[in-house]
């Protein structure tokens, strides 16, 4: 009692309440349910930032409130309904900043009273942050620095910031970055890593990587580049993202005099967070309308392993935030230029109800343990050269770039370029992708149009997945199957079903298809499956009979409070899976936490169990585990079983 006191003596203009709510809470809660760490954080202990003193701008006040919050354990900097300008951020020079959070130290704008639903398609926000542009002459881009980050200080790195992220804010310009450690090289041209030596063209050379811009993963002491850790309980939560983009490192030191080499960042996203205990919620990314044609003066000629050549005249490009990944979560950095799989297996991961719109790329990048990407709808417009879906002005004609400056062409001997044009890239273990929803796969050039994808991206296979009820909404697609699979994987462990496309097993790793079910979706479309090895341990049609239920069904929760831990040990062999239900003691309705994979051989990494991140501490759950078929019943029921905190 005695900081919060001191705390309200100090900002002077400090409102503060002993009853501050969690706003994840609610809008979740308890019988859906959200993440437990939320409540540590000291929503009690809140500036009210229309009404700070201290500080000649917007952008000197949040610093100054963040450092006074940040020293006395963390609190909420709260910005009532209205517009905030951050003209003053350090935004060109390469040791600049952006919005940068300290260790427990949150972002909160006022809560709207409608249209607070994300996944609908539009947020009505009453607390605007609006971030400077660039004019470059044809349009406007956003600075390098238009960030929201973490700040590093001597107690906090970033592996060990925790308690930050931000709710109901309107970001206008500016992307979401909570990056992860790694072995820093001492500057970006003497790391000797992949990026960093396109420092010899003038791109900050000099700059010393932190880990606090999303270009500095790529900076990392070669050839170890190291992750070291990321932080601990992140989220972002009912944000509007909009007309921001992280951009290419070939083009941050803007050229003057004509030669334009203006887009955006091939890996970067909009959303980026890295670390365990992460909370991606209920956020709009919508079309932008700041788009804009412009000619690319300066020819780079390249030729890749397909002997393409790339940019050898002028191109007319459009300036395309849709072509930047939606939301990254512990996946689109963690590539085989760092060090294989380090870093994706982050414990605690939630991706849902969020709305992102893409123009080829990936709308979700995710990867984690524990994992779920629930409910989260990706609109998509078809990539095809000369096609402007953006309807502007100048020239219906325009070719297609990855990343600014190489053209992507069709290639012969079979090689197509990569527009990234998919719905979800996923990665990790112990993953439930559910009800997701998508339109307009791939590209033309290109190679890909996947609906949700697994491949071999840094040395990760799949483990233990569930993924199901997902949706290919009507409309044209390159890829119209769908395409729900593995690329050059082993599937240990793997359930796909009540999906409306077709469920294939592409490219796989030869014979290493373990506890498996492939069910046909909803269209009856047929299952492709290699039947040129022995898979045993593969069901591609719904069983006859009724599965047993599961015995020794057992619960706890963990010692930090974070999640309840589910576990039983198998009894049939004719499941295609199990399904874990919960709900609160006094309640009728059951919820579907989980889908898993089938235990027809106790396989070590498919393993019969779950933890429940969602449940929030000091209530009485109950849990089930059900036995499915694809009537997907309660008949085989394990016994109920109670939490009591």
């Amino acid at each position: 009692m005695n900081k919060i006191i001191f705390s309200f003596t100090l900002f002077n203009v400090c409102v503060l309440s002993l009853y501050a709510q969690n706003p994840i809470a609610d809008y979740y809660g308890l019988n859906e349910g959200y993440p437990s760490w939320t409540d540590e954080i000291r929503w009690q202990n809140k500036i009210n930032m229309a009404d700070y003193p201290f500080g000649k701008n917007d952008f000197e006040k949040f610093e100054h409130a963040r450092d006074s919050l940040h020293r006395y354990g963390g609190g909420v900097l709260f910005y009532p309904g209205g517009e905030y300008t951050f003209e003053d951020i350090p935004a060109d020079h390469p040791n600049g900043r952006g919005l940068m959070l300290k260790s427990g130290v949150v972002i909160l704008g006022q809560q709207p009273e409608k249209d607070k639903n994300a996944h609908e398609g539009k947020l009505s926000l009453p607390t605007v942050f609006r971030f400077p542009y660039k004019d470059i002459g044809p349009g406007e881009v956003p600075h390098p620095w238009n960030i929201i980050g973490l700040m590093p200080d001597d107690k906090y790195e970033l592996k060990n910031i925790k308690n930050v992220g931000l709710a109901w804010i309107d970001i206008q310009g500016a992307t979401i970055y909570f990056g992860a450690q790694f072995s820093w090289g001492e500057t970006y041209a003497s790391s000797g890593a992949w990026y960093s030596k396109r420092a010899e063209f003038g791109i900050w050379p000099d700059r010393i990587p932190d880990g606090t811009h999303p270009i500095d993963p790529f900076a990392g002491t070669s050839p170890e580049k190291k992750f070291i850790g990321a932080g601990n309980s992140l989220f972002v939560f009912g944000c509007k993202v909009r007309d921001a983009a992280v951009h290419n490192p070939k083009i941050i030191d803007y050229s003057e005099g004509g030669d334009f080499k203006y887009h955006t960042y091939k890996f970067g996203a909009r959303i980026s967070i890295y670390g365990s205990n992460v909370f991606v919620a209920n956020n709009l990314l919508p079309k932008s309308n700041k788009n804009f044609m412009y000619e690319q003066k300066t020819a780079i000629t390249r030729t890749d392993h397909c002997n393409q050549v790339f940019g050898t005249e002028n191109s007319l490009l459009i300036y395309d935030y849709g072509k930047t990944f939606g939301i990254d979560v512990n996946k689109s950095f963690f590539n085989d230029c760092i060090n294989k799989n380090d870093g994706y297996f982050q414990e605690g991961v939630v991706v849902r109800d969020n709305y992102v719109y893409n123009h080829g790329s990936k709308g979700f990048d995710v990867s984690g343990n524990w994992l779920v990407v629930m409910n989260n709808h990706n609109e998509r417009d078809y990539l095809e050269e000369g096609v402007d879906v953006y309807n502007l002005p100048g020239s219906d004609e325009w070719e297609l770039t990855l990343d600014g400056y190489f053209q992507s062409v069709q290639g012969g001997n079979g090689c197509l370029s990569d527009n990234l044009a998919r719905a979800f890239d996923m990665a990790g273990k112990n993953a439930w992708i559910e009800g997701n929803s998508w339109n307009n796969l791939g590209s033309n050039p290109g190679n890909d149009g996947e609906s949700i994808l697994s491949q071999r991206h840094g040395g990760t296979d799949i483990l233990s997945w569930a993924v199901t009820h997902n949706t290919l909404l009507p409309s044209y697609s390159y890829a119209n199957t769908g395409y729900l699979c593995g690329y050059d994987v082993h599937n240990y462990g793997m359930l796909v079903a009540w999906n409306n496309t077709k469920s294939t097993v592409g490219n796989r790793k030869a014979g290493d298809l373990v506890d498996c079910a492939f069910i046909p979706g909803t269209k009856s479309e047929r299952v492709l499956i290699d039947y040129s090895v022995n898979d045993p341990d593969v069901l591609s049609k719904c069983p006859d009979d009724k599965p047993a239920p599961p015995l020794n069904v057992e619960i706890k929760r963990s010692s930090n409070g974070n999640y309840v831990e589910i576990s039983w040990k198998d009894n049939t062999d004719n499941e295609i899976g199990y399904r874990i239900d919960r709900k609160m003691a006094e309640a009728d309705e059951w919820v579907t936490i989980a889908y898993r994979p089938r235990q027809s051989t106790q396989h070590a990494m498919n393993e019969a169990k779950w933890k429940d991140y969602l449940a929030p501490y000091k209530n009485n759950y109950v849990y089930r585990v059900v036995a499915v078929n694809c009537a997907n019943n309660e008949t085989g029921a394990g016994k109920w079983l109670s939490v009591q905190e």
